[in-house]
């Protein structure tokens, strides 16, 4: 009769010692080193146990496919953990809730869920801005929720198979179970997540030269070869090829404007803002909303509007080709008519996300 004399490595009684498991990504963890099972091949004779030098194809599984995020090895005489893997915090204690808000997201239908690794390296590390500052894309805008899984350990049970090598050997214990227990780390969830938050757009803390006002001048949405069909206001496609850059306008921001009537009687000159004039109140709001934050500074003669530009501060939107306003102040009678030509898509120009 053949056989395998199994021996466990980093444990006993068919379990390997455990290991403590938490999700933060900066503070060094320990890895997992000595977990392995060796196997000695034998056959039982009259005269006693003897010992072969046949080699043993193993086999090693957790039923798994992302092996927990543990990496295997096999040898003729061994197979195991391989030194310094570690287990994926989600891949275990996958019970855990946790959410968060992918790059430029306006809204929380977004929200994604993590069922395997911590989204946590950003990508494309080379991206700059036009003044050659850092713009690296993080996959998480922000983390939005967070429930523990409630137990404090999970067992994995590790499937190992052995076959001696040689025609005709039928080897007589070819399989044993080895369990292994993974502890939650639960000494400070906060200063987890405060790591982790690390590795978002609004939380971010690594060592780059951000572009200034990164990252709400810079949101991401899309980087391919292919500019997206579509997009909304803020939206930045980049090209990783050729290195284009370009920005979503919905056309709906003020281009020029035309005095329909001077008015009188106004005195301030700059940021003044303006109402929209709807021709007919009631069909014109349908299915849409009401524009706003058009201001304009104004060259004024004798209290009359003679010259009119859109201010720096000024944050229109929703407004459409042909619109009136009215010029606050005065005798609120200056009208003018918005010019919108170009229309939506893919512009050089930056259009800022309001």
């Amino acid at each position: 009769m053949y056989g395998i004399e199994w021996t466990l490595n980093n444990g006993r009684n068919l379990s390997w010692d455990s290991v403590e498991l938490g999700f933060h990504i900066d503070k060094p963890v320990d890895p997992m080193v000595g977990f392995y099972v060796t196997g000695i091949p034998y056959e039982d004779t009259p005269q006693g146990r003897l010992y072969l030098d046949n080699d043993i194809e193993f086999t090693i599984s957790n039923g798994r496919s992302d092996n927990y995020g543990v990496e295997f090895f096999t040898t003729d005489r061994s197979c195991g953990i391989v030194d310094g893997s570690q287990y994926e915090y989600m891949y275990v204690f996958d019970q855990t809730d946790f959410q968060y808000l992918p790059i430029n997201s306006n809204t929380t239908k977004s929200l994604v869920k993590v069922v395997d690794k911590f989204p946590t390296e950003p990508e494309y590390l080379d991206l700059k801005d036009p003044l050659g500052k850092d713009t690296p894309i993080y996959p998480m805008d922000s983390i939005v929720r967070f429930v523990p899984d409630r137990r404090l350990a999970v067992t994995v049970d590790y499937y190992i198979t052995g076959r001696i090598v040689g025609e005709g050997i039928v080897t007589s214990n070819p399989e044993i179970i080895i369990k292994h227990t993974v502890v939650q780390e639960e000494t400070d969830y906060r200063e987890q997540l405060e790591q982790l938050k690390q590795h978002t757009m609004l939380g971010n803390t690594r060592d780059f030269d951000y572009s200034k006002g990164y990252p709400h001048n810079y949101p991401y949405t899309t980087v391919s070869e292919v500019a997206p069909a579509t997009g909304t206001r803020g939206d930045v496609w980049y090209n990783p090829t050729t290195g284009v850059r370009q920005y979503f306008n919905i056309g709906d921001i003020p281009e020029t404007l035309t005095i329909l009537n001077k008015g009188r009687n106004y005195r301030n000159t700059e940021s003044v803002e303006c109402i929209w004039q709807p021709k007919d109140i009631c069909l014109d709001q349908v299915d849409r909303e009401i524009p706003y934050g058009l201001k304009v500074d104004l060259e004024l003669v004798n209290g009359t509007v003679e010259n009119v530009s859109i201010s720096s501060d000024a944050m229109p939107k929703g407004w459409e080709d042909g619109d009136e306003v009215v010029i606050t102040g005065g005798d609120n009678q200056a009208r003018l008519l918005i010019n919108i030509q170009n229309p939506s898509g893919w512009v050089d120009s930056y259009i800022f996300k309001r």
